[in-house]
């Protein structure tokens, strides 16, 4: 905890944007940059991601983006819009997935059976396309991010129909073996809708 006592010079913080989840991911490390944070006057650098690569797709996010970290005064020429995210992970990172979570998985967990605190293969099978999201935002954290002083990154949902292990799971992943990472969840209001004013 001594880390975050004394001041960082030249600081990089990396936010990665995930989803829109109402400003918060941005406010916070915006706010870190300033006076009296132990990363005041830090380089913020954003990622996020696109629904594939289609250039037309990719402008649209940037310039949507760019809008973003206008009202942040963030300059737009740190913000990396990454394509990769529609590859699929790594078997590696699928294996550390599954080694996490394997002890809590049973046969069958549905209706008088259910177990709290476990999933069975139908609810990690439904939950497949998230799993796939969050290992690979996993991967591209690693390989851009392993020598940022801080990263900001947007926190999954937590909702009922997700087992806790699985959700748990996701949430280790994203910040194992990196440097001090804060997941970040907002309001849900888009961030379009906030008439935000910064000095």
């Amino acid at each position: 905890m001594y880390r975050f006592r004394k001041r960082v010079h030249n600081g990089r913080i990396d936010v990665f944007w995930l989803r829109e989840a109402g400003g918060l991911t941005m406010l916070v490390p915006y706010l870190l940059t300033h006076v009296g944070s132990f990363l005041e006057g830090a380089h913020l650098r954003v990622f996020t991601k696109t629904d594939g690569k289609d250039n037309k797709k990719i402008n649209e996010e940037q310039k949507s983006m760019a809008a973003i970290l206008r009202k942040f005064h963030i300059d737009s020429s740190d913000l990396h819009i990454l394509p990769e995210f529609s590859k699929p992970p790594c078997k590696k990172t699928y294996d550390d997935f599954r080694e996490k979570v394997e002890k809590y998985r049973v046969e069958t967990n549905s209706g008088d059976n259910q177990i709290p605190g476990s999933f069975d293969n139908d609810q990690l099978f439904n939950l497949r396309e998230k799993t796939r999201s969050f290992l690979r935002a996993s991967e591209l954290i690693r390989e851009h991010s392993s020598d940022a002083d801080l990263i900001v990154c947007t926190l999954p949902s937590a909702r009922s129909e997700i087992p806790s292990p699985i959700y748990l799971g996701w949430i280790d992943m994203l910040s194992r073996q990196i440097p001090p990472t804060c997941l970040v969840r907002g309001n849900q209001v888009s961030m379009s809708a906030l008439n935000l004013k910064f000095p």
